[in-house]
């Protein structure tokens, strides 16, 4: 015999199953099922509260990053090259991503420019570790025309 109970989040999305299988002596009985229901409930808050703490985790050390990277750009003795590096690299932590990017506005020729610190990346756009282009052209040139956020799910196709 198999006894099972589903344990819903607050959007009434199951999150977690709980089971008990052969019962020993015979077929479960409703105080089984009360048994059950009350064993879910405390497995449901226990996993809650673990996912809660992940998620504390989680963004601790996305703000013990932001704070380091604060500390790093108030140093008067970076140059601006090592600022952004550092900076990329923050970013590619904090947010798990293969590569990020900062794109600086020159307003009077009115385009974006990056430095490249991947030196594979700068082959492909011609062996210059500066990348150039138009406000208003792609997706940082149009975050850098409207101001927007801009989440593209696919970038690579855009």
């Amino acid at each position: 015999s198999c006894l099972r109970r589903s344990k819903k989040a607050d959007d009434n999305r199951v999150f977690a199953v709980i089971e008990a299988i052969n019962k020993e002596d015979g077929t479960f009985t409703a105080e089984d099922e009360c048994i059950l229901a009350l064993l879910g409930k405390q497995a449901g808050v226990l996993l809650s509260n673990s996912h809660f703490y992940q998620q504390l985790q989680y963004e601790s050390n996305k703000t013990a990053t932001l704070l380091e990277v604060s500390r790093e750009i108030s140093d008067v003795q970076i140059d601006l090259g090592r600022m952004m590096e550092r900076i990329m690299a923050k970013a590619r932590q904090v947010l798990t991503v293969e590569r990020a990017s900062i794109f600086l506005v020159d307003e009077a020729k009115k385009e974006l420019w990056s430095i490249l610190t991947d030196s594979e990346m700068a082959a492909k756009v011609g062996g210059d570790n500066v990348i150039r282009l138009p406000v208003g052209v792609g997706i940082a040139g149009t975050v850098a025309r409207t101001g927007e956020m801009l989440n593209v799910a696919d970038a690579y196709s855009s």
